[in-house]
């Protein structure tokens, strides 16, 4: 039994060491201007141009809406559809690609893998 196991880890240890890896960023800098969680996609196209490739999806929001009217409350709710866009800045020499992710024009992500 410990030899399989012994085995199954060698075999996969390298392929799992092969795998590129994401990583999660606060910045980025795009020439001297530097994009940061909470921009607008105004600013980051301005600051870095247009992405190499824009993937547009749609999530659900739900708004809480709160209404008193003297002894009585009441709480609705509303749906609404949000963008959330995926904007891919390709790499350049010895850098990585940047994935930026948009959610209702605001970024919330900003991505750096191979």
């Amino acid at each position: 039994m410990k030899s399989s196991l012994a085995l199954v880890l060698a075999i996969s240890a390298p392929m799992v060491m092969a795998i590129p890896t994401l990583a999660a960023e606060q910045t980025l800098y795009c020439g001297s201007a530097l994009i940061s969680l909470g921009d607008t996609s105004s600013r980051v196209l301005e600051a870095c141009g247009r992405p190499t490739q824009v993937n547009t999806s749609y999530v659900e929001r739900e708004l809480s809406i709160a209404a008193r009217s003297g002894r009585v409350a009441a709480q609705m709710a509303e749906r609404e559809m949000v963008p959330v866009e995926r904007w891919r800045y390709d790499a350049r020499s010895n850098q990585l690609s940047r994935l930026i992710v948009i959610k209702d024009g605001v970024v919330t992500e900003i991505i750096s893998g191979p």
